[in-house]
């Protein structure tokens, strides 16, 4: 293999913070997971259904059940580009709208519903909660993005993710969304040089550990610098029993504030901004979705873009509109040859 270096504008940065899924994973996987929560929810008895679905069946099928219940994709789309920007929250507002709608097969209805909303993620999860309420009769906290709803999203997601019974799980088949080689040579080349690669991603702790371990790039990145949903759970948890009621999902910037600090930097001084506010200048998120260069914007952060994301290349004039300091065709572009 060729000899690599980074590019010459990555050596004014002292902290580099990937998200994962459309920056170093791909995130098929991720969709095909949520589209078969979406159909499990809606038709099995276990949860808002009728019938035992059957799961072997299901993966099988995967690819016609994605394109249909996410209407080749672009519910995917236009839920990132409002600022969707995990997959539970995406599965979420799918199930939600299709039982406000009273349909189990009718996306393109769901598509259309999704359109209407003339507002951002976090602001769509509170009405969707109280539309859903309305329409159905379940209690507004069942509903809720907290609510038992949304737990039951969460277990079916994983279920499909890692496998159930005899069905084995899709996340065994993941790979990175650039060469495997060059993604270990990114990360070391910016070890070596003392610049700290982080993560800040909407991912579990437990689906970052098995791709970093995999693809070997878990040993140039602190621990404490991984910053991953489980983070802005325990966040959300600790400032409840305060009686604080934050959403610290992207695009809050708390994600990417925590990798840039560490995760032992108290979750109180991040919310008050009580931090050192010249480490932002030296700090560059790389992310591929509206939910990142939003959050890296709030923080105060320079962004890089990779058009690597649901949106590919056609993302790139939403990202010179919200002014993104660089944009790649792919992560892989940060490096040159010798």
């Amino acid at each position: 293999m060729a000899e690599y270096k980074l590019k010459p504008f990555v050596d004014k940065y002292k902290t580099v913070i990937f998200d994962m899924d459309g920056v170093i994973s791909s995130e098929q996987m991720y969709w095909n997971c949520a589209a078969l929560t979406v159909y499990e929810l809606l038709n099995d008895k276990d949860y808002y259904g009728n019938q035992a679905i059957d799961r072997q069946w299901c993966i099988d099928n995967v690819k016609a059940l994605r394109e249909k219940i996410f209407c080749n994709d672009t519910t995917i789309k236009l839920a990132k580009n409002i600022g969707v920007n995990s997959n539970w929250d995406l599965a979420y507002i799918v199930v939600c709208m299709a039982m406000i709608l009273h349909t189990k097969d009718d996306f393109d209805k769901v598509y259309d519903y999704t359109k209407t909303f003339d507002c951002n993620a976090l602001e769509m999860y509170d009405i969707l909660a109280e539309l859903l309420s309305k329409k159905t009769s379940m209690p507004l906290e069942d509903c809720l993005r907290t609510g038992s709803l949304w737990k039951n999203v969460q277990v079916s997601f994983q279920d499909w993710y890692w496998g159930k019974g005899k069905t084995q799980g899709l996340c065994y088949n993941e790979q990175p969304l650039i060469d495997a080689e060059k993604l270990i040579i990114i990360m070391k080349l910016l070890y070596e040089k003392g610049i700290t690669p982080c993560i800040g991603t909407g991912r579990p702790k437990r689906e970052i550990i098995h791709p970093m371990t995999k693809w070997g790039i878990g040993k140039y990145m602190p621990e404490n610098r991984r910053i991953n949903y489980n983070h802005v759970l325990d966040a959300e948890a600790e400032f409840e029993k305060n009686g604080i009621d934050v959403a610290l999902t992207k695009p809050h910037p708390f994600m990417f504030l925590k990798a840039m600090l560490g995760e032992e930097y108290p979750n109180d001084k991040i919310l008050n901004g009580d931090y050192d506010k010249s480490l932002v200048k030296t700090t560059l998120v790389v992310g591929d979705a509206g939910a990142d260069i939003l959050a890296s914007q709030a923080m105060g952060a320079d962004f890089l873009a990779v058009l690597t994301g649901i949106s590919g290349v056609e993302a790139k004039g939403y990202f010179e509109e919200q002014k993104a300091q660089y944009i790649l065709d792919s992560l892989e572009q940060i490096l040159e040859e010798e």
